[in-house]
């Protein structure tokens, strides 16, 4: 007779304070299981057979102990993908945690432009000094920049006053 999948899944499990896996693991470290045609992670397999439920849609499952092999269900903690980014001392977790830019401006509301692509944040004190350095450094192209913007203004104008004069 065929082992059923809890079978298969706890005799690759020692337990001690954390129960650790001793099967097929990620790159990352977090335990691999096939399960119903398809790999599954072990924290979120044991998760679900001890608490008896799925996890919700669009949480995540954070170690509280920080050992991505373990698969006790008590050591891990359901979170949103936000929650998660700023737990850890992952990069990711590490940028969320800061207050301060690296010349040290505060992240406030009015201070701070956010990347739409990215969703980094940036001081915009800093961004603006750069800019101006970047200005400074490249005088004469900014001035050449800047004339031909303003020419271009210009004739945008004329052109508008031209059409408006013909409509009357």
């Amino acid at each position: 007779m065929r082992a059923t999948a809890e079978e298969r899944f706890w005799r690759k499990v020692i337990k001690a304070d954390c129960w650790e896996w001793t099967a097929g693991r990620t790159r990352q470290g977090y335990g691999q299981f096939w399960y119903g045609g398809r790999h599954v992670l072990v924290h979120r397999f044991s998760y679900e057979i001890i608490f008896g439920n799925q996890l919700p849609k669009g949480f995540q499952l954070h170690h509280r102990c920080e050992n991505p092999g373990c698969v006790n269900p008590n050591h891990v903690v359901p979170l949103t993908p936000k929650q998660h980014t700023h737990v850890g001392n992952s990069p990711a977790a590490l940028c969320a945690k800061r207050t301060h830019c690296d010349n040290g401006h505060e992240f406030t509301k009015e201070n701070t432009y956010i990347r739409p692509t990215e969703g980094r944040r940036r001081c915009l004190i800093c961004r603006r000094v750069k800019n101006r350095v970047y200005q400074l450094k490249n005088i004469e192209a900014y001035r050449k920049y800047q004339r031909e913007w303003r020419a271009k203004r210009q004739e945008k104008k004329k052109q508008a006053e031209l059409f408006a004069a013909r409509a009357s």
